[in-house]
């Protein structure tokens, strides 16, 4: 926590260091696509099929917020932070928002980002907005940012909030590095770290959980539309605010690329989720063209099937809260080894109240933070 608060990022290893277990989660992973009702023929391991275009390769379809396998992820990460204590709660509430997962096929690259934070623009003044992956790869992956960038700005919260004037770039290039995250390992950073995406190739295929916290005094999460957003399986919107896509606004934007897009859709998705487009001028006037929405509705909407519905403890896990009852790495574990139901293996965590951090800055002040205990989150 203290390399965190002070340097605005920390790598941490997860259970999924070990080889066979991160095998596990890989072809997990790669299985929620087989089960996702949006695609007409998935096949992960055919390295032609992407289930999303653009080099960033974040997908924005539904079933990558709700399968199941990805909700197991979100209580196993969030547990994990909770049982090292790596989060400076100080007696607020974390809400775990959603976020994307990434699978960038050997050849994408990402377009470059220069320098920016991303900000939270709904969240309020005193909140720590932390973003992040966990590398599912058998290689590292990359980070690059300024380390404690995170402080330059206080509380402000803009969204994506580009990085422009040139002093303040300059301070960034000096400060800048590169940050390796190991196999099985876990980035956390706070949303206000200057950092940037660079460009690369994807030597191989790339597999990658994002991973978001909110800590705040509020009771209300960050976007107000959660229980529609669970109950019909929606995309929600992610930190940053922003509703995400399955493929950038170039490939409508640009004529060269509406025959690609048209192949994609007609390849990726089911038949019934692609509308007709007419193009209404230029050279190509007439010419119709079938694609799949850039920003998908809800299962429900669509009329698929939907996956298990939520119990409250997953549903609770995305609002401000003290208290969770969750899967853990470890969980998972016995789960593979016995045949009892899976919410047996779940476990509650509570984190320190109002009350507790109260009592230990109280604490500090008579007998120093060395002699005084901090309130960490407690397995029960």
């Amino acid at each position: 926590m203290d390399d965190l608060v002070q340097s605005g990022y920390i790598v941490v290893p997860t259970p999924l260091t070990n080889n066979e277990r991160r095998a596990i989660a890989q072809q997990q992973f790669l299985s929620h696509f087989l089960e996702s009702p949006e695609f007409l023929n998935p096949n992960p391991l055919d390295p032609t099929w992407k289930p999303v275009l653009g080099g960033f390769a974040a997908c924005g379809n539904p079933s990558s917020f709700h399968h199941p396998i990805l909700r197991k992820f979100r209580q196993q990460v969030l547990a994990h932070v909770l049982e090292i204590d790596l989060l400076p709660l100080n007696g607020r509430r974390l809400e775990k928002p959603y976020d994307r997962v990434t699978f960038r096929r050997v050849g994408q690259s990402p377009t470059a980002e220069n320098a920016h934070r991303d900000e939270a623009p709904t969240a309020i003044d005193g909140d720590d907005v932390f973003g992040g992956w966990l590398n599912l790869d058998d290689h590292d992956q990359h980070f690059t940012c300024a380390p404690g960038s995170h402080t330059d700005v206080g509380n402000q919260n803009k969204g994506f909030a580009k990085i422009t004037d040139p002093e303040e770039l300059d301070n960034y290039y000096s400060r800048r590095i590169t940050v390796s995250i190991p196999p099985g390992c876990m980035l956390v950073f706070y949303e206000r770290i200057v950092h940037e995406v660079t460009r690369s190739v994807a030597e191989r295929d790339l597999m990658r959980i994002h991973i978001g916290f909110r800590i705040t005094d509020s009771t209300t999460p960050l976007f107000p539309n959660m229980a529609t957003v669970i109950a019909e399986q929606g995309v929600p919107f992610i930190k940053s605010g922003q509703y995400p896509p399955v493929y950038p606004s170039a490939y409508t934007n640009f004529p060269r690329n509406f025959t690609t897009l048209t192949d994609w859709s007609i390849r990726t998705y089911q038949s019934s989720i692609l509308y007709r487009h007419t193009v209404k001028s230029g050279l190509s006037k007439g010419d119709v063209y079938y694609r799949v929405p850039a920003k998908m509705q809800s299962l429900q909407s669509l009329g698929l099937p939907l996956h298990a519905p939520y119990d409250a403890n997953e549903i609770a896990l995305l609002s401000p809260q003290r208290e969770w009852t969750l899967h853990t790495f470890e969980s998972e574990e016995q789960m593979e080894h016995q045949s009892e139901h899976p919410s047996e293996h779940q476990v509650r965590i509570v984190a320190p109240s109002e009350d507790d951090w109260r009592s230990y800055m109280a604490a500090v002040e008579q007998v120093g933070s060395e002699n005084a205990r901090r309130p960490r989150p407690e397995f029960v």
